[in-house]
């Protein structure tokens, strides 16, 4: 998915999408294609299923940065210099880019000293999943009782 298509297909939700200066990202090694993604569409502040992105900001907790400065007791470890911190899990686990493995995106376990498990290809592939997402979970809810808190958790595929 290309930046330009996420942003056409975004533009009907509540939230946001946050662009980030290319001025912030000229201090990461990421693809050309990641970076032009994260400058000219970026991504959401948050979206279900429960995650969090960076924006455009200076701060270690809601701007991109090396998962290094938003842990610094990590900085004299060795394999955690490739990682930069784009977002968040509901319990907190980092979501990063690796720039070691082609930009890949991985949720970084932060109970099991920070193993990286796959979360998508790239930058372009996390949109189109959010987009998946968020298309299933409108169809879920269509004619459910909208004070049920638990209507996401009730369906079937028929």
């Amino acid at each position: 998915m290309t930046p330009l298509e996420f942003i056409s297909r975004w533009s009907d939700t509540d939230e946001p999408l946050y662009p980030i200066s290319a001025s912030r990202l000229n201090k990461f090694d990421l693809l050309k294609e990641n970076f032009d993604f994260l400058n000219i569409a970026g991504l959401p502040g948050y979206c279900e299923p429960h995650l969090s992105f960076v924006g455009d900001a200076d701060d270690l907790s809601s701007g991109i940065c090396k998962l290094t400065d938003q842990y610094d007791f990590l900085e004299d470890e060795t394999g955690y210099e490739q990682y930069i911190v784009i977002g968040s899990c509901r319990d907190g686990d980092p979501i990063v880019i690796d720039t070691s493995n082609n930009d890949c995106i991985v949720e970084l376990d932060h109970g099991d000293l920070f193993n990286p498990k796959y979360f998508n290809s790239s930058i372009g592939a996390l949109a189109e999943f959010l987009i998946i997402y968020r298309d299933f979970k409108i169809d879920v809810l269509k004619d459910k009782d909208s004070g049920d808190p638990m209507q996401i958790f009730n369906f079937t595929d028929g």
